[in-house]
């Protein structure tokens, strides 16, 4: 009986694939394990904008999150296939995505930004500072979180801001290698962490503000005079509390590669 129980389990898998038992076995656990339940209302809660650019084609991004953040394609940008699905490519030229001015009213001061990108530093767009995401205001004290490349240290930076205070630093050389990358970037506190396919790649010191509710619109791709990124993003998420080291582990897929989950 167990044996035969096994050959329908491996049929359902070919026929169902990973990502729909992964779900189905998340809503087994919600169900069954209250703390796992509460820990994924938390995550959703904090869920600030998600776009997994899986729509069909269309000149309009889905907020998936339960804020509203829906965004309007601008220029040519496509969306192509990718191996996790369909990413929207980008021209460096003048394609962006407008995900309107109410994303940084529900900033904290924590805040993690998940994305999977493929992009290079060498080629990653026109102008000085090609915006991958973030507020796009012009005065930089203003600006209430922002990651870019930056072609004058070759690296792509954060930025944050308060209103008053804007601070800057530039992080891990191995971002953007022209490969698929997951990135994850937690400020929690006076404190930052950064995260290469799910694994930490740095942390450091930052700026202790509580990050400019008041900011501008948040754009992603370009949109701005400093520049435009060329480049495919697969999906984003923005939240508005810093992720844990097992949940940026179980977000990247790469965890139940190497054994972790």
């Amino acid at each position: 009986m167990v044996k035969g129980i096994l050959r329908q389990f491996k049929k359902v898998y070919k026929v169902m694939g990973m990502r729909l038992i992964l779900c189905v076995l998340g809503l087994v656990l919600m169900l069954c394990c209250p703390g796992f339940s509460e820990a994924a209302q938390q995550a959703e809660k904090s869920l600030i904008l998600w776009y997994t650019f899986d729509e069909d084609y269309s000149e309009h991004v889905k907020d998936l999150s339960d804020k509203g953040n829906d965004g309007v394609i601008y220029g040519e940008a496509k969306h192509v296939k990718s191996p996790r699905g369909k990413a929207l490519s980008f021209d460096g030229e003048d394609d962006y995505v407008n995900c309107g001015k109410e994303v940084a009213s529900f900033l904290q001061q924590d805040a993690t930004l998940e994305i999977w990108i493929k992009a290079s530093i060498e080629d990653g767009g026109s102008g000085s500072n090609p915006l991958i995401f973030g507020d796009a205001t012009g005065v930089g004290k203003e600006r209430s979180f922002n990651f870019r490349i930056n072609k004058g240290f070759g690296r792509v930076i954060y930025e944050v801001a308060n209103g008053s205070t804007t601070f800057y630093p530039k992080l891990h050389q191995s971002l953007l290698d022209g490969t698929w990358q997951y990135i994850a970037l937690v400020l929690q506190a006076s404190k930052y962490y950064l995260y290469l396919n799910g694994k930490m790649l740095e942390s450091g010191d930052t700026a202790p503000i509580a990050l400019n509710k008041a900011g501008g619109r948040y754009l992603l791709g370009g949109g701005w005079s400093a520049g435009y990124l060329k480049g495919e993003i697969d999906e984003i998420k923005f939240y508005n509390r810093a992720l844990s080291a097992r949940e940026i582990a179980d977000h990247s897929g790469f965890a139940e590669k190497r054994g972790e989950l």
